[in-house]
This record gives structure tokens, C-alpha cells and sequence, in this order.
């Protein structure tokens, strides 16, 4: 029989259907034996409850975001992969006393994640966090200390790195194809939140004490670890991380105004990398930008041909597709390690990971270490702006340099 992992979950917020959903694939794939949701929690309770049942609660938050993104899944019930139905929770204190679970997912605000978490490893228990993993590196270092005192499995829920055109780059740089990687370069300007949207609806994402950074960390930790999973570590990065519209807005359909805030954090990044294996790269990126959204997909230069996208084109040949590459070329126990049973969606995947890192008694490839090294490259921008000048990630990574995170911390009591 497979080990029992009895999960709670912490936040019930957009992002929840995707998780749910992932769950749901691997029931319906025989992966979820031994594993049962016992309860959800959320502040606002009606949240937690309309994950609950089929047919039965409150309805479910539409979804946020553009056609494609995670916090637009199709609705799910906790019903639909499981019998026994979760208690609901309001505070999570009370579900961690109560409960016999062993394990706890936090899909919660960013400046609830270090306290949730804590409060979980301190009981013994696994931890799998959404991205950002922690509010600042300095709290990200405190909890994986935490966990390995404690003997648990604790994660970040970096649905990038289970991405499988991710994962076929990393394949694709690893079997030689573009030979050496001499350069990366990302852009994309406007977009679905631009010019002025509070993003995700949520406007402590622009508020500094709650959310650390703006795009550099709330969008850049999924980048940052794309590159790191692909290319290898950032040694240093410059630039800038400006604040292009200090006023933040929600408006309904007819454009009149809902909601606003000022905005503390930045909405764009203009930075240069450089990574350690001697590789550089340069990435544009906001949330701003008035007129028509620029964009190019995340594009790879090697000393071969370059990758753009879903094509991989090599010097003196024709475009193809990098899918079809993997396909034909790749061993298959490539293909079942990165694509266990042919699963194809990244939060399937990050879950399956994650449960079998704790069957395993292994770290997921998605580890708490993980989480902060790329929150290192986030910090490490903001530091590059407000210093105007390059910052080496492992100065940020050890503490050396943390002078913007410093007031974070002490507000948190970090």
C-alpha cells in the first residue's frame, strides 16, 4: 500500500483550480492512491467552502488573467477525485491544531507564505508553497533551516520548471544541439495587465511590505528559474526596475472605476545577466506600456543555432519544431522522467513531484533551495536598480547584500 499523505490546503484563492485540477488528473491516471484533501481553509471561508462539493456552496471566483493562465482553470471540486469530503477552515491555526494531516499546500498572499509555513514545519509537516516562495530571501533561508531540522519535504510550487517545452530546452541544451549557449534574450511589453491594471485584481501585489517586489519578483521568479533550469546560475545582474504608472485601477465594462492604489513596486525590468558558465542574456519586461503589447518568446543563442519558441533553428538548416525533435530523438526514459505517463500539464506534474518526493523521502526537483535562489535573482535586480550598479546574486543569496529587503524583514519580524 502507498504511504498515506493527508494534505490541507491554505488559501482558496485564483490559483486553486489549477492546483485541484492537477490533482484531478492524477486520480483520473491512478497516481493519487493513498492521498486525500482533508480540509480546506481561507480567511473568507465561502472561498474554501466552494471547492468543496459538486452542485453544493457558494460559487466559485471567476478567474482572473488572460485566456491560458493558471488563475483561469476550469472550475473543480474536491468532489470530483474524492470521496471524503474536507472540513472548512477560516484560520489555518485551527486546521493545523485539529486535523490529522501531515501535509499542507500554502496557495496564499506571499506575506502569509513564511508564516504558514512555519507554523506547518514546526508541526511536522510537508510544505509545498506557491511562488514567491518566501517575502524575502532572509525568510526563505529561516524555513528550509526549519525543515531540515524537522526531517519534512519543502517545496515551491514553480509550475515553470514542469513545463514540458521547458523541459525539452534543458533536454535540447543537455544533448548538444545548440552547442555552446552564448546569449539569451526575453521581451515582452504590455500585455494583458498593461497599461494600469491592478494585476490579478489583488492590490497588495503592489505594496511592498506585502508583495517585495512588483514584476521583478512576482512574475520574474518563473523566468529566472526558466533560465537557471535551461542555461545554469546567474553570477550577476544589472539594470533597472522602475515604477511606469503609480496608479494602479480596476474598471468594469464600461470603463468607469472600481477600485485604485498608488503603486510601491515596480511594473518593469530592464536588466543584463550574466551567468557563471559565461553566458550573458537581456530581458525586457512590464506591465506597462499604452498602445500594443511587443513580444518575443524567450530566445537562445548557441555557438550551433538558436531556439525561439518552439523552433529550434540550426546553422545552414531549416526551422523545426523542437516538440517534434524531443519526440523522435529523445531515449524514452527521458520522456517518462520528464513526462511521467505522457502528463503533460505542469501542475500535474509539480504535484506528482511533490508527492513523490515525500513517498520518497527525496527533495523535489522544485526544493525550498530552489525557491530562494530564484528569489536571489529577483532581490538581486531590485538591488541592481536602487544601486545602479551590478550585483553578484550569491552576495544576495548570502546575506552579504540586503538592503532592500531590510525594512521587508523588519516589518515581518524576519
Amino acid at each position: 500500500m502507498s504511504r498515506q499523505i493527508k494534505i490541507g490546503i491554505v488559501g482558496c484563492g485564483h490559483i486553486t483550480a489549477a492546483h485541484l485540477n492537477g490533482f484531478k488528473e492524477l486520480k483520473e491516471k491512478g497516481l493519487l492512491e493513498g492521498v486525500s484533501i482533508e480540509a480546506l481553509c481561507n480567511p473568507t471561508a465561502w472561498k474554501a467552502e466552494s471547492f468543496r462539493k459538486r452542485g453544493e456552496g457558494p460559487q466559485q471566483q471567476c478567474g482572473v488573467g488572460p485566456p491560458g493562465d493558471p488563475m483561469q482553470a476550469a472550475p473543480v471540486w474536491v468532489s470530483d477525485f474524492q470521496d471524503k469530503l474536507p472540513a472548512i477552515y477560516s484560520d489555518y491555526r485551527q486546521m493545523l491544531a485539529e486535523e490529522a494531516i501531515d501535509t499542507v499546500f500554502v496557495l496564499s498572499s506571499v506575506f502569509t507564505h513564511h508564516q504558514i509555513g512555519m507554523a506547518a514545519v514546526d508541526r511536522g509537516m510537508n510544505v509545498l508553497i506557491e511562488k514567491p516562495f518566501t517575502i524575502s530571501v532572509k525568510a526563505g533561508w529561516k524555513l528550509i533551516e526549519a525543515a531540515r531540522k524537522k526531517g519534512v519535504i519543502i517545496g515551491v510550487a514553480e509550475c515553470v520548471r514542469y513545463n514540458p517545452l521547458v523541459r525539452m530546452i534543458r533536454w535540447c541544451i543537455e544533448e548538444g544541439y545548440l552547442g555552446k549557449v552564448q546569449f539569451t534574450i526575453y521581451l515582452n511589453v504590455g500585455g494583458f495587465w498593461a497599461p494600469d491594471k491592478i494585476i490579478a485584481g489583488t492590490a497588495w501585489r503592489h505594496k511592498k511590505l506585502m508583495a517585495a517586489g512588483g514584476v521583478a519578483v512576482d512574475w520574474m521568479v518563473h523566468f529566472y528559474h526558466w533560465l537557471r533550469f535551461t542555461v545554469g546560475e546567474i553570477a550577476e545582474i544589472s539594470g533597472f526596475a522602475p515604477t511606469v504608472e503609480p496608479l494602479r485601477v480596476i474598471r468594469d465594462e464600461r470603463g468607469q472605476l472600481i477600485e485604485q492604489t498608488d503603486c510601491e513596486t515596480d511594473d518593469t525590468l530592464s536588466c543584463n545577466l550574466r551567468y557563471e558558465n559565461g553566458a550573458f542574456g537581456n530581458i525586457m519586461i512590464s506591465w506597462a506600456g499604452h498602445g500594443e503589447e511587443t513580444s518575443l518568446p524567450p530566445i537562445y543563442y548557441g555557438s550551433k543555432g538558436c531556439i525561439k519558441g518552439e523552433q529550434i533553428i540550426l546553422d545552414n538548416q531549416k526551422p523545426q519544431s523542437l516538440i517534434q525533435l524531443f519526440e523522435q530523438r529523445a531515449d524514452p526514459q527521458m520522456k517518462e522522467r520528464f513526462m511521467p505517463r505522457g502528463i503533460g500539464n505542469n501542475f500535474t506534474l509539480e504535484i506528482l513531484d511533490f508527492l513523490n518526493a515525500i513517498r520518497e523521502g527525496r527533495a523535489m526537483e522544485t526544493s525550498g533551495e530552489e525557491g530562494v535562489r530564484d528569489l536571489a535573482c529577483s532581490f538581486a535586480t531590485l538591488e541592481a536598480s536602487a544601486q545602479n550598479r551590478p550585483i553578484k546574486v550569491k552576495d544576495v543569496l548570502s546575506g552579504k547584500i540586503a538592503d532592500f529587503e531590510a525594512d521587508i524583514n523588519k516589518h515581518h519580524n524576519l
